[in-house]
């Protein structure tokens, strides 16, 4: 019903932190997907079933069948958004539960994922995604 979502004890400011990160880590995606794209045309018709796993594990093996002097300049690129990937997996699967202070916070593996964990992984992200179409795209 409306408003439901207000029942759920949680800062604004956290909600703020964990949408942020979610939507600067799809704007990475997309960065990657295109540069497949430039890579391999067409790519983007298939990518309904993608998942970022997947899109980075594409990214990295088109780039590696490019001239060896691409791969070498964009491998570190390539392998960090593959981590990153995994980074965002823990925030997106954390479990949601009550840190030792009280707040409701997102939780993986004994990790509390405070906003400051969720905004140092946005920044991450960003720093990642602007490598990604800013260096990677334009010299593809």
């Amino acid at each position: 019903m409306k408003d439901d979502r207000l029942r759920f004890s949680l800062e604004d400011e956290y909600a703020k932190s964990l949408g942020r990160a979610l939507f600067v880590f799809s704007a990475l995606e997309w960065n990657a997907a295109h540069c497949c794209e430039k890579i391999s045309p067409g790519y983007l018709n298939n990518l309904k079933k993608k998942t970022a796993g997947i899109i980075a594990d594409d990214l990295i093996n088109l780039v590696a069948t490019m001239r060896p002097q691409v791969w070498t300049s964009h491998e570190g690129t390539c392998r960090q958004f593959k981590t990153l990937v995994e980074l965002r997996n823990r925030i997106m699967h954390g479990k949601a539960g009550t840190a030792p202070n009280g707040d409701q916070r997102l939780i993986d593996k004994g990790t509390v994922m405070d906003a400051a964990f969720v905004d140092d992984a946005a920044d991450q992200f960003a720093a990642c995604s602007t490598l990604v179409r800013d260096k990677m795209y334009d010299q593809l």
